[in-house]
């Protein structure tokens, strides 16, 4: 698995798998407000039957996945590496990471796996999410010589 920056200065990264059933899995945090101390991310999954679907990023063709284990197991480890990518970029600002969903069954699954790595319920812009404070670091380790 590798880690795409995107192009728009690192305001994006999203990691894109292929899976044993063909279906392609993307996972992409994309920065969603920015302070001078606190930045928002956003948590977002796609498992698509077209590699086509997920290159062009079409949020209204949604499907389910056909592999859950694998996608369960491959999301996860993608969605540490993105974590660890994210604090790692942004040491000295607060990292607020969040998930939103499209129906309870998701909702569910998503708080289930989350919760066991520290993220609860909160709101952002007075909607509910799953989300986790990360604290900014304020002495020279995140700092690259």
């Amino acid at each position: 698995m590798e880690i795409i920056d995107d192009i728009r200065g690192g305001d994006r990264f999203y990691i894109r798998e292929k899976l044993s059933n063909s279906q392609t899995l993307h996972l992409e945090m994309a920065m969603y407000t920015w302070t001078d101390s606190t930045i928002h991310w956003n948590i977002a999954l796609s498992v698509f039957s077209k590699r086509k679907h997920a290159a062009a990023n079409e949020a209204a063709v949604r499907m389910t996945g056909k592999a859950p284990m694998e996608t369960v197991v491959k999301g996860l480890k993608a969605f540490k590496m993105l974590e660890a990518k994210v604090l790692e970029s942004y040491p000295h600002y607060n990292n607020i990471i969040f998930c939103t969903w499209i129906d309870t069954r998701r909702r569910d699954a998503y708080y289930k796996i989350l919760s066991r790595y520290g993220y609860n319920w909160g709101q952002i812009d007075g909607f509910k999410c799953i989300m986790k404070v990360f604290e900014r670091r304020d002495d020279d380790e995140g700092m690259l010589e």
